[in-house]
């Protein structure tokens, strides 16, 4: 396959800078971090990246991706138009004033190029999980404004799946409350071997029982996309439009993930959908 556009759907913006990790003080991304809307310009152009969706890391501080990293998205959408954005919300008790802050200034003025909410509930206490049944008090309360949001506004949800209270098993209830709703991206499609096997079949029933469900392939276990083309092109092509290339820079690798889409033995159009045509849609980009 020739040269490929690529929309990379979901990468992280900002510095991440040195965090207390596992008992050791560490800057993970001394070589690889994107701290503005300029840097991450130039990251795009010498990776051939055409459009992208930038969201903030999520830190130790649960108030640092609010306070130093939502205007950091704020200023990338600003610099450059084919930089799109996500900015954080937490549904904690401890969040709310933060969050309703976003909120808030979200309806009053949307800028153009925000298109995203972003959550993970690895960010959250371990009582709460995507299964609505979990929430309680407050933290229901949040939730409850933060997807109104997003419906009202036509925003995607980006929403982290991985191991723990990220498991892709505890969103079922999410996806069957709301997913008809709210445009929703499951972000690294799964995560574990346990999360693609989970997955896979659901993702092509949701799609077609009508919820507005989304995957990207980045992060997620190397057999995870191959694995996904080959079960909807048997199953469900439909869904195939709703199957995302994403790199979760400067966590992942963009040549990396470009080479697990590349490698699967499917028709370049299969591929041209992932890598661009799709989040083209999803995120109604034109002209770029």
């Amino acid at each position: 396959m020739d040269r490929v556009r690529l929309f990379d759907a979901h990468c992280h913006i900002g510095a991440f800078g040195t965090q207390h990790l596992k008992g050791n003080d560490i800057h993970i991304f001394s070589s690889r971090e994107v701290p503005d809307g300029r840097a991450q310009a130039e990251h795009m152009q010498q990776r051939g990246i055409t459009a992208c969706v930038a969201v903030p890391h999520y830190t130790p501080d649960p108030f640092y991706p609010f306070t130093t990293l939502n205007p950091v998205v704020l200023e990338a959408v600003e610099f450059h138009p084919q930089i799109l954005g996500g900015l954080w919300v937490n549904p904690m008790p401890e969040c709310s004033k933060h969050t309703q802050q976003v909120l808030e200034s979200l309806r009053s003025h949307k800028p153009k190029g925000i298109v995203a909410l972003k959550m993970s509930p690895n960010a959250w206490q371990v009582s709460y999980s995507p299964n609505p049944d979990s929430w309680t008090g407050e933290f229901r309360k949040n939730m409850h404004k933060i997807l109104t949001t997003a419906q009202d506004l036509d925003m995607v949800l980006h929403m982290h799946t991985g191991d723990g209270r990220s498991s892709i098993s505890k969103y079922e209830k999410f996806v069957q409350h709301y997913g008809k709703d709210i445009r929703v991206q499951l972000v690294h499609m799964g995560g574990t071997a346990a999360g693609i096997f989970w997955l896979v079949p659901r993702f092509a029933e949701w799609v077609r029982q009508g919820y507005k469900i989304y995957t990207d392939t980045s992060w997620c276990v190397d057999f995870g996309p191959n694995f996904m083309v080959d079960y909807l092109c048997k199953h469900n092509l439909e869904a195939l439009s709703h199957l995302l290339f994403a790199s979760d820079h400067p966590w992942g690798s963009v040549e990396a993930q470009v080479a697990k889409i590349q490698s699967i033995p499917c028709e370049d159009a299969i591929k041209r959908k992932i890598f661009w045509e799709n989040a083209a849609v999803l995120y109604n980009v034109k002209g770029f």
